[in-house]
């Protein structure tokens, strides 16, 4: 019966606490008052095939890189091929978000 009680209670805990992970147990990038969406300059190929990002898509920015030269890189992500890019002040237009 303990078992039971134990599987009952601790599953449905594990499951919460691994779902929040990625919103109140690590910091999420995206909720920080500092993070921008980004418009998209020109396409953007992958692998010289693919279309990464298309002209004037807009794009969550994850994180910013501050580079020696004054400039910036910004982290983006990319739903067509699912990974994880950095671009230049060049490739992208960064805007602040809605209500900044």
């Amino acid at each position: 019966m303990l078992y039971v009680f134990l599987i009952l209670v601790l599953i449905p805990i594990w499951f919460v606490l691994r779902g929040l992970r990625g919103s109140i147990l690590t910091k999420d990038v995206r909720t920080d008052d500092r993070v921008f969406f980004g418009r998209i300059r020109h396409d953007i190929m992958f692998e010289g095939e693919t279309i990464a990002f298309r002209l004037d898509e807009v794009v969550d920015i994850l994180g910013i890189e501050p580079q020696p030269e004054g400039k910036f890189k910004y982290v983006v992500h990319s739903k067509v091929v699912d990974g994880t890019f950095v671009l230049d002040e060049d490739e992208i237009e960064v805007r602040p978000r809605p209500g900044q």
